[in-house]
Formats: C-alpha cells, structure tokens, sequence
C-alpha cells in the first residue's frame, strides 16, 4: 500500500501537526451525537484504527473513497446489525397501571446546545429545499417552480433564458450587534454537462455581498448533480440614525438575485436553484464536498430510494 496515497492519507491522521480535515463535518455530527445521547453507526469511527495502523487496507473493503465494494456493506451490515441488537439500556420506570409487564423510558430533559447560547435557533436562519422555497421568493419572471417531470426530490426553480430573474427575501437581523456579524447562504443548484448556463448573484436591501458569477455547465464528470456555492451576507451599511432605525425594527430582508447572463459556455441558458442554507458566520466552516453528498443524499431518499443521480 506504500503507493496509494489514500491508505497513507489515513495512516497520518492522528499524528502529531496532523489533522483529518476530510472529515471534520463527521467528527462534529459525533460530537453532537454524544453531547444528546443519540447512537451514531459509523464504518469511518469502527475502521479508522485498523486503517491507520495499516492492519486493514483501504481498497480491501472500498472501490474507492465514496463508495464501499462487497466487503465494505458487509461491515456496514454489521454495524447497523449490532446496533439493533444491542440497544442502549433502557431506563426501568414502574410498569404502567394495567400493564405490570410493560416498560416505560423515563422522560429525560434535553441536554442545552453544544455549543452554547451560539447553538441556539436563530430567527435569521433558512433551510429550506423544494417545496419550501417558495416562501423566500419575492419575484419570479422567467424561473419557474417546477420537477421537470422527475419527481419531489428534483423540484427547484428553473430558468431557461438570458435575464431571466429571481429575487430571494431571506431573513436577516435589521440592527444591532447581530447584524454586523456576517451571515452565510449556500446556494445549491443543478450543474450538469449539457443544457447548463450562468447566473450573476447580487445582493441589496438589508444586506450586502460580493457579485459572483455562477456557471452550473460542467463536463468534467459527465453527470447532473447538486452542486453548492457560498455567498457571505453582510449588513448594509447604514448611519447611526439609519442602525437605530433598524434595530428597532428587528428582522429585516436581504434581496438575493439571480440573473441568468448572456455567456454561456454550453450554449444553452438553463440554471436550477435547488436549495437555501442560510446560517451564522460558522457556517463558512461547512465543507462543500460535504454539503453536496447531503444534498444527493436527500434526492435519493425523497425519491423512495430511487437512483437520482442524472436528474
């Protein structure tokens, strides 16, 4: 194995000035895991030390680093068996009136946020996909809401034609501390290797961003998937009477619009819009790589566990 680059990737992590930022969305999903008490089935968390002490070769069970050959479901297999075996023990409470046989889990409170008061919900947060975009669309003139004939989990907005426009109202904080602390959207969008065009993001109202330039045509894999681009969101600048006024009217609306441009490197104009995450400032921390497996994952899973993956 002294030549794949992958097995020695994995026989470093863990040593010393190394760190696994591959897969640091996975560690904080185990962290949160843990700080609620929620049992977590992980083939990364029950091989990761055979891998590294190089006992277990990565394309022994992998046909590579997405997708596990025969010996890597049964592993998988395992591990979900041997959960559902071997549950968490239950709390025993006194059996129910009318029921000396039958247990009962003693309610438990909710652990706080893992990450403190930052961890709580926010009024100026947006996860929303499909059928609940809608909400956030403040005018539409050529995107239309519409799956292609494909089914739920392929539902977005979709423009076919240079200028055509969408504008986004999505919440933000219209004063205070909470508006100067930046936010961040994550756009997901169709990309694929035909039809495929661009679209210009801009920003005004209550918020502010940098122009960016979108270009869903990609013939580098020969597939349509969901793809994802971060916009930081900036408050407006605005004079002290302006902050005051604002702050006293609490949540405010940041306009994101999207134009599709002229250029096109397909030749055709179409663009996609998928899905909204709008978080905090650390969301800038979330990895894209990550973030686009989530969203094919809940393509396929909306789809009754169809193959979703050329929609």
């Amino acid at each position: 194995m002294a030549a794949n680059a992958t097995q020695r990737a994995a026989q470093s992590w863990g040593s010393a000035g190394q760190r696994d930022e591959i897969n640091s969305d996975e560690d904080a999903i185990a962290d949160l895991c843990r700080h609620y008490n929620v049992p977590l089935v992980s083939m990364r968390g029950a091989l990761l030390g055979a891998v590294r002490s190089g006992a277990l070769s990565i394309p022994a069970f992998m046909r590579d680093c997405k997708h596990p050959a025969g010996e890597g479901h049964t592993y998988l297999a395992q591990l979900l068996l041997h959960r559902l075996l071997s549950p968490p023990a239950l709390t025993q409470a006194p059996p129910a009136r009318g029921h000396p046989h039958k247990c009962r889990r003693a309610p438990a409170a909710l652990a706080g946020p893992l990450h403190g008061e930052s961890g709580r919900e926010s009024a100026a947060s947006v996860c929303a996909r499909g059928s609940q975009l809608p909400r956030f669309v403040a005018s539409a003139q050529g995107f239309e809401l519409t799956d292609e004939g494909r089914g739920p989990g392929k539902l977005g907005y979709v423009a076919s034609q240079p200028g055509d426009s969408l504008s986004l109202c999505l919440p933000f904080p219209a004063g205070g501390a909470a508006a100067r602390s930046p936010k961040v959207l994550w756009l997901g969008y169709l990309r694929s290797y035909e039809h495929m065009g661009r679209v210009r993001v801009s920003c005004d109202g209550g918020c502010s961003c940098l122009a960016t330039l979108i270009d869903a045509h990609d013939t580098k894999d020969g597939v349509s998937v969901t793809d994802v681009r971060r916009v930081v969101l900036r408050a407006a600048r605005r004079g002290v009477g302006e902050e005051r006024e604002a702050a006293g009217r609490g949540a405010g609306c940041c306009s994101v619009r999207l134009r599709v441009a002229q250029g096109s490197s397909s030749g055709e104009h179409k663009f996609k819009l998928m899905s909204l995450l709008l978080g905090g400032a650390d969301a800038n921390s979330l990895q894209t790589f990550s973030l686009r497996v989530a969203a094919s994952a809940s393509e396929t899973a909306v789809a009754g566990g169809r193959s979703t993956g050329t929609g």
